[in-house]
């Protein structure tokens, strides 16, 4: 079994997360211009200048284990290799342990469940981890069979597992529940649509998909998520707002944007938050620095008066009972 996830600097110096913000801007799935503009951009203009930036935005979470993602991944592989006595191994598409070195680990098995750790389906998270991934075993000349667990945006047993994670904190007070999902450029859902004339072209395409298209649709899937959560957590549905955070670069994005969110709800009143980061199964930069450091401080400047942070699953019991049991059913189908 392999755990497939983002992947992470080694650490927190600008060196390692240079080298690491290299590898992850040059894959086309992330920024999908031809080869020799991408190089020039992501060598000439990026990293120069968002380097530093961002190793002051590692050391800020970095914890004694290292790289909190892959500490929590390594911990979901030891639970699971316990509960189903499978070997397991982690990859990263992007730094170390890399696809290569989980793949290796691996060799002599016939059959692989390969488990991406993203609930949706995205171009920039998915599709790239499973086409490294396969291009990884194809290079290694096996005959091993590599089959991949589906998206499992709504799936029961996430969903149930997401809510169980959330309940200690649902109990508080609180004005708003903010999902905050990871944003993608609006090109990329047109780029991959299912049919010409349907993604972003009406207000509610995205609740009405169905099918082929809701297979492909991130957005789609992403309030499918947050619907499937507030009905099983029985929260009113006007407590909920629904956010896309982490963009970068020129050109529209999902909307709204998380960081503008959090400016404006202090000023319609809105004075405690809980915010929940479902497009994540392990917390991570995204989580730890964006959002529960940068968030929190841009809120509570703006007049926030609380701001609650819900962890992601990470080795959460009930979840990682969740992940075995989607594994052995792919393992008997």
């Amino acid at each position: 079994m392999l755990l497939l996830n983002t992947g992470s600097p080694i650490s927190p110096s600008t060196y390692d997360v240079k080298k690491f913000l290299k590898e992850f801007l040059t894959d086309p799935c992330i920024i999908d211009l031809p080869d020799l503009f991408r190089s020039l951009l992501v060598n000439n203009i990026i990293l120069p200048f968002r380097s530093s930036r961002s190793a002051k935005a590692y050391s800020a979470i970095w914890i004694q284990s290292g790289s909190p993602q892959i500490f929590h991944t390594g911990e979901i592989r030891d639970k699971l290799q316990n509960k189903l006595n499978l070997p397991v191994a982690v990859g990263m598409r992007y730094g170390s342990p890399s696809i290569e070195d989980g793949l290796s680990k691996l060799l002599g098995l016939e059959k692989i469940i390969a488990v991406p750790l993203f609930p949706h389906n995205s171009v920039a998270s998915r599709k790239s981890i499973i086409d490294r991934t396969l291009a990884v075993a194809s290079s290694h000349g096996s005959n091993m069979q590599i089959k991949f667990i589906p998206p499992f945006y709504d799936q029961h047993d996430y969903i149930n597992s997401l809510v169980a994670s959330a309940e200690p904190f649902l109990s508080d007070e609180f004005d708003k529940l903010i999902f905050s999902f990871h944003g993608l450029p609006e090109r990329y859902l047109r780029k991959y649509r299912a049919t010409k004339n349907y993604c972003l072209c009406e207000p509610d395409c995205c609740e009405k998909a169905r099918g082929e298209i809701l297979n492909l649709c991130y957005r789609a899937q992403a309030l499918r998520t947050a619907k499937a959560f507030v009905e099983k957590a029985g929260i009113d549905k006007n407590k909920i707002v629904i956010a896309f955070q982490s963009r970068f670069g020129m050109g529209k994005w999902l909307q709204p944007y998380f960081d503008k969110l959090l400016l404006e709800l202090p000023r319609q009143g809105v004075k405690r938050i809980l915010v929940i980061s479902p497009s994540f199964v392990t917390d991570c930069l995204e989580t730890l620095e964006e959002i529960n450091i940068r968030g929190r401080k841009n809120f509570l400047e703006a007049g926030g008066e609380k701001f609650t942070f819900i962890p992601c699953l990470n080795d959460f019991e009930t979840w990682v009972d969740s992940l075995a049991k989607m594994i052995t059913t792919e393992i008997n189908s």
